[in-house]
């Protein structure tokens, strides 16, 4: 049986959704960001979510079977994520979706994430220098540029299944935090607890009548 293949909803403005790269093929090993607009909300004044998860699964590719020019690819995630937010009490008009790391993978299972499409294998590491560094710089200017009202939720979840990878993944969570600088920073649902370290719940687990609150 193919996995479900995830669509946006109808309230989405699909020809507004921005990405970095601007425009991402199969063969695109990072998603640096994603920008959302919701339909008929204010998209000059009203207050943007920026969420900030693990990694990106698939959401931004165009989808290959289409005939519209703006149809894109979402996945469950986010799917989730913008069902909470859209529905929510704040009423925002727009969700950025940034992540710890920018590497394209459904799930993080292996020490170097792998890509296949037609032509290759894509071999390249989540912790490779120059990918983080845009990275953060991406976060760093989107963090820059929030206004009175918007919001950012921690959304990136517990460990990876990496193994040794740990102390990496703490380390990584830190320095993305560094970049928040003063802003509050939010999460939905229970808090999840491994061992003497807490995390924000992951995206993929939201559900519309869990409380946002501080993280």
């Amino acid at each position: 049986m193919s996995k479900k293949t995830y669509y946006f909803s109808s309230y989405v403005c699909e020809h507004g959704i921005v990405t970095n790269p601007s425009v991402i093929s199969d063969s695109d090993q990072y998603r640096y960001l994603i920008r959302i607009p919701f339909k008929d909300r204010d998209q000059q004044k009203g207050k943007t979510a920026v969420v900030i998860m693990k990694n990106p699964s698939k959401a931004g590719r165009r989808d290959p079977l289409s005939t519209e020019e703006i149809r894109r690819i979402s996945d469950e995630t986010i799917y989730r994520v913008l069902d909470y937010l859209y529905k929510h009490s704040e009423i925002f008009s727009s969700v950025v979706i940034l992540n710890l790391y920018a590497n394209y993978a459904s799930v993080l299972k292996d020490d170097e994430v792998k890509l296949k499409n037609s032509q290759e294998n894509i071999v390249y590491k989540l912790t490779d220098n120059d990918s983080l560094v845009k990275n953060d710089a991406v976060i760093a200017n989107i963090i820059a540029e929030l206004k009175d009202g918007d919001r950012v939720i921690a959304a990136w979840g517990g460990y990876p299944g990496l193994k040794g990878f740990q102390g990496t993944y703490r380390e990584r969570v830190t320095k993305v935090r560094e970049l928040m600088k003063d802003k509050e920073l939010w999460r939905v649902g229970d808090i999840v607890r491994k061992g003497t370290q807490i995390f924000p719940q992951h995206g993929s687990q939201w559900v519309d009548f869990e409380r946002m609150e501080l993280f």
